[in-house]
């Protein structure tokens, strides 16, 4: 572990590994977890100086407690909900973009982090994703961990490491170590890491082992040391019932013959698994509407009328039946099949007090879906004229909502988002892989998009909240409830 030097001389020049030899007599080196505040700041009072391992002084102020929260494994930002994603290709499929303006962000199905996040009630609040495809252990030190360092945020989730033994050819051992060290210098920063073991893959002779290697040294060192939140991805994604530690394959990965990245499905049940395990260190917040916070009381906050789902004004169109709520538009996007689909307003019940807190639109499916139908729920600057008025050039949005799915049947995409102008939209859970079946079950889910920058210098020329569910056949008996719509002008 990287050390804090504490005494009455000038900086050293050097800052080695603990145990450190050959500094000044006047310095002592000391374990991070080892050094109070009391002591660094008595030692300040009376002329000392105490630095870090990158050369920075002691301030009281940033890094108040940072030494028993580092020691506790908790971040010194604890309680700071904003995030950076980083890593490799693992990570970077919690969000993509395109364009320069930027006019398209996906929070991808394929995102482990994406369905975390959601499986939690989105307490994130994502500042950016450095991670990109191919990075190694090192690419992360040196080009993106400056960055999180010195943004302030309270948390980083990131995967790295699969590279450094595919491409780099890196030792388990040397991989292990890298990680660690990526760990320490978040922490050391007051940064809470969200992160994990490396993922399985098709078998490789050379490669397997490595992985192995490399996870079990990760895996001794979360049990001993302080280390963030840590949950062990292998072990889930792995096939249990392959004696050469497999991942689970096509059912759960989309890139043949490695299968090594999750797909729509793999990425689903991995967030859920890791929320499970790392939920009671998260500080969880709600952040999504409730009441019927709309555009007439709440301004800027939701530009959406009738969020609440009340009255039975809506639109109802072909091959659709049932009741919608004022302001609000069910219809098949797409339909090549038969289905058909009923929709309703059902209560939103508390399950530990059993009180209403909302109200949802649910939808039953019924008939023959075929491949690429899409039911949609909506509503467009046609049903509410200042979702597209109150937006102009330089205005940031985003949006949110909560589903649910019960006995869910060939759905292969369940996304939402909101659209400024003709071809800006921010998603999230946009399939960007090919696409399997859905978990017939998902419990709540929270959506939440990346904020997106209207472009242009005027007014937006068209705006739309959209909830999409997409099938890959077969959709009879599927029941899918929306709540808590939000669209939030950010600024």
């Amino acid at each position: 572990m990287k050390i804090r030097y504490i005494g009455s001389g000038a900086n050293p020049a050097s800052y080695q590994e603990y145990p450190v030899t050959g500094v000044n007599a006047l310095w002592q080196p000391e374990q991070v977890s080892d050094v109070s505040d009391a002591r660094a700041n008595a030692l300040v009072a009376t002329g000392g100086f105490v630095y870090d391992d990158d050369g920075s002084v002691w301030s009281a102020q940033r890094t108040s407690h940072a030494a028993e929260h580092v020691a506790l494994g908790i971040s010194a930002r604890a309680g700071k909900n904003t995030l950076y994603l980083a890593g490799d290709s693992m990570a970077g499929n919690g969000l993509v973009s395109t364009g320069s303006p930027v006019n398209f962000l996906n929070r991808s199905s394929e995102g482990w982090f994406t369905w975390l996040d959601a499986s939690l009630g989105a307490p994130f609040y994502m500042v950016g994703c450095l991670a990109a495809g191919g990075k190694t252990t090192s690419d992360m030190m040196s080009e993106q961990i400056p960055t999180i360092v010195s943004s302030g945020v309270g948390y980083c989730a990131f995967s790295i490491g699969i590279n450094d033994i595919n491409v780099s050819l890196a030792s388990g051992e040397t991989t292990a170590a890298n990680i660690i060290l990526i760990v320490q210098k978040l922490m050391v920063s007051g940064i809470t890491p969200i992160w994990g073991t490396l993922f399985p893959m098709t078998y490789d002779s050379v490669v397997t082992p490595k992985i192995i290697k490399c996870n079990d040294i990760l895996r001794r060192f979360a049990q001993q040391n302080p280390c963030g939140l840590f949950f062990d991805a292998f072990s889930f994604l792995v096939d249990p019932s392959n004696s050469q530690n497999n991942s689970r394959g096509a059912s759960y990965n989309y890139d043949s013959p490695a299968y090594l990245h999750p797909n729509n499905a793999g990425a689903l049940l991995l967030g859920r698994w890791a929320a499970s395990k790392l939920g009671n260190g998260i500080l969880k917040t709600d952040a999504v509407q409730c009441g019927n916070e709309d555009v007439t009381y709440a301004t800027t906050s939701n530009l959406l009328s009738n969020p609440a789902f009340t009255g039975v004004g809506g639109t109802v169109s072909a091959n659709c039946t049932g009741t919608m709520p004022t302001g609000w538009v069910i219809d098949w996007a797409t339909r090549t099949g038969t289905a058909s689909a009923a929709a309703a307003v059902v209560n939103v019940t508390d399950s530990v007090t059993g009180l209403a807190i909302g109200q949802a639109i649910q939808i039953t499916i019924s008939g023959s879906a075929a491949a690429n139908d899409v039911i949609r729920v909506y509503q467009s600057d046609t049903q509410n004229a200042t979702l597209r008025t109150s937006l102009s050039g330089g205005n940031a949005v985003q949006a949110e909502g909560v589903f649910t799915v019960a006995t869910g049947a060939n759905i292969s995409q369940i996304a939402m988002r909101v659209q400024t102008n003709t071809n800006e939209t921010t998603w999230f859970g946009v399939n960007g892989q090919t696409a399997v079946s859905l978990p017939a079950t998902i419990p709540a889910m929270t959506m939440r998009t990346a904020p997106l920058t209207v472009l242009g210098s005027t007014v937006a020329t068209q705006a739309r909240y959209d909830f999409r569910v997409t099938f890959n056949g077969v959709g009879t008996g599927s029941v899918i409830t929306l709540y808590s719509p939000r669209v939030r002008k950010v600024s």
